[in-house]
């Protein structure tokens, strides 16, 4: 018995042994594109300007939890959809949850930007998702409203 629980423990020490210096099964890796439609935005201080950001899966797996981050820019408003929510309202910071991309597919979200003054406003979207093997991408849109 004590043989065999010998045999046991070193079995169970090595397998563990394997796992802690790396010997695993390889992850495969999701790659989010993000892209804005138009790529600059020209519009009105009144009336704004409307624009889309797409979110791709040009990864070889799907990517699940997709989140798509950005600031509001100071002095602007941005009006967002339902499934995005403000983080900081200090700071703009908020989030969209765009969840489950599969491969090769994309989501898009509309936006539209209002200002009380004319000026050039720029914000950075990120898409993040939750794999450790997910990397995102980020989109800076420049804008202008006259």
């Amino acid at each position: 018995m004590k043989n065999n629980l010998a045999r046991l423990s070193t079995r169970a020490l090595l397998m563990c042994g394997l796992a802690a210096v790396g010997f695993q099964l390889p992850a495969q890796a999701q790659s989010l594109t993000t892209t804005s439609i138009p790529s600059s935005v020209v519009g009105t201080v009144r009336n704004g300007a409307a624009f889309t950001i797409k979110i791709a899966n040009s990864g070889s797996v799907e990517a699940f939890g997709v989140v798509l981050k950005f600031t509001t820019p100071k002095g602007s408003k941005i009006a967002y959809p339902k499934n995005c929510y403000i983080v900081s309202s200090s700071t703009g910071a908020m989030q969209c949850m765009m969840g489950y991309i599969p491969v090769s597919g994309s989501q898009q979200i509309d936006f539209k930007i209002t200002a009380t003054k004319a000026g050039a406003y720029n914000t950075s979207f990120s898409a993040i998702c939750t794999a450790d093997a997910c990397s995102g991408g980020q989109v800076t849109v420049p804008i202008s409203l006259n």
